[in-house]
């Protein structure tokens, strides 16, 4: 589950970021994996990807250069949160209810609306959130992605409603390109890789 920690966190991250300069995560994409969970992601043209970031999300997205300016707020970025199913969040349906009592509980403002569905690589179909007017101004698309017992969230998060809208295109590329995978570990090691698609697997903050 999110939670507006992780968005403390997040924007306190991006700020320590120097406007002047790009950032240089890891890669351009590939196998993303824990214990019970793997997907294959693509950073779209002009992002970056890492799995090494000081949030605690499993996949990370930076511009290479920040499209828009940099006012003290944190600047446009995505990422990929992985939430297993349990008791209390059973299923997606859940998780969005969760997320939205998250938002609303820190502001009254909060206002949600939805998004037209997006068909992902594996198949599968995301529900898709907007999320406006939150504590701390931003703007944020979600799509909530559920494959097995594990749900995945695609974040767009943006200093506000211009900015969102700016980068959607690159968001869209990043749920259309998604794919949750099935894992198996034999002898320790993994069985998970498609045979055509030739990326390096690396686990998520390892």
């Amino acid at each position: 589950m999110r939670s507006l920690l992780l968005l403390a966190v997040f924007s306190a991250s991006a700020l320590a970021q120097p406007a002047s300069q790009p950032v240089a995560p890891e890669s351009d994409g590939g196998i993303v994996y824990g214990d019970k969970w793997a997907f294959l992601v693509n950073a779209p043209d002009g992002w970056r990807m890492t799995t090494h970031s000081d949030m605690p999300v499993n996949a990370a997205f930076f511009q290479v250069t920040p499209a828009e300016p940099t006012t003290g707020a944190a600047p446009t970025m995505m990422y990929v949160t992985v939430t297993l199913a349990n008791p209390q969040t059973p299923d997606v349906a859940a998780l969005i209810k969760q997320d939205e009592e998250d938002f609303r509980s820190e502001s009254k403002a909060l206002e949600v609306t939805r998004h037209p569905e997006l068909k992902s690589a594996d198949g599968n179909t995301s529900v898709v959130r907007r999320f406006e007017k939150t504590r701390d101004g931003r703007s944020e698309l979600v799509a909530y992605h559920q494959y097995g017992e594990a749900m995945y969230e695609l974040v767009l998060s943006a200093p506000n409603s211009r900015a969102l809208e700016m980068h959607e295109p690159a968001f869209f590329y990043l749920v259309n390109k998604f794919s949750a995978m099935h894992i198996q570990f034999q002898n320790g090691a993994q069985q998970d890789a498609p045979a055509d698609r030739p990326v390096a697997a690396r686990p998520a903050g390892g």
